[in-house]
């Protein structure tokens, strides 16, 4: 469980530092990612 709760915290700091980065159109960046990351 440990582990677990790591990564989601971890995935969490990336997607808020990616989001920052990236500035406005966030949703549709975020859309666009998570179709290329699959």
């Amino acid at each position: 469980m440990c582990s677990n709760k790591a990564l989601v915290f971890f995935s969490r700091l990336c997607f808020g530092l990616y989001i920052r980065k990236t500035g406005r159109n966030t949703g549709e960046n975020v859309t666009g990612i998570s179709r290329d990351n699959r």
